[in-house]
């Protein structure tokens, strides 16, 4: 009688094959754990692009020239997240998980599925995955405990306000900005607000006064 399919050890025993092969280099290794018609969908997680790899040998390609150099770790299942669980995705029968982990530039997330090896058979590979990048390491998002509280401008007097720190910061008198947003547009100040937020120093520029 066959023992019923665990399936979060499935993904727990997948991520850890996963994750070793790519700490020794070995992106051959990795692309075995896909099926022959696999894809991975990398939004700037590992190839700082929107990518798309369908096929083992793309897989193992793509993961040799970019998966590899981005050190991936801490591979795991997503904690706080829903559960692995069966499902039938484009009519194909699968376990799916949400996944996390960590390269050397950043931290992500992802979505793991994967079908039987062959038929009946009790080893899982990876039919898709998709990994996303959520943060990137030293410009976190300043929300939540990050987000500034203003301390530094409530007490005391004497010293700068908060109006001349942000006349000093628009003069740009003392430093260049790590990035130019051409057009104060709504798309240019939507840019560049969040990259205010990741602590990245914007400067909007505009035709118009």
């Amino acid at each position: 009688m066959t023992a019923p399919l665990n399936i979060t050890e499935t993904v727990t025993n997948w991520l850890a094959r996963f994750s070793a092969a790519m700490a020794n280099g070995n992106a051959a290794a990795a692309a075995a754990l896909f099926t022959d018609d696999s894809h991975w969908r990398d939004l700037v997680a590992f190839t700082w692009h929107i990518r798309t790899f369908s096929g083992r040998d793309a897989v193992r390609d793509a993961l040799a020239r970019d998966g590899v150099a981005m050190a991936p770790t801490s591979l795991r299942i997503a904690p706080g997240r829903l559960a692995p669980r069966m499902v039938t995705r484009a009519g194909v029968r699968c376990i799916e998980a949400l996944i996390a982990f960590e390269t050397k530039s950043g931290r992500g997330s992802g979505i793991l599925r994967l079908v039987p090896a062959a038929a009946g058979s009790v080893e899982h590979k990876a039919w898709v995955l998709l990994t996303t990048l959520d943060e990137i390491k030293g410009h976190e998002e300043r929300i939540g405990r990050r987000r500034p509280r203003g301390e530094e401008w409530s007490g005391g007097f004497g010293g700068e306000n908060w109006m001349d720190h942000r006349n000093k910061q628009i003069a740009y008198a003392d430093r260049e900005p790590a990035v130019v947003v051409i057009g104060g547009s709504q798309s240019g100040l939507g840019i560049a607000a969040c990259l205010g937020v990741l602590g990245v120093d914007t400067l909007v520029i505009d035709k118009h006064e």
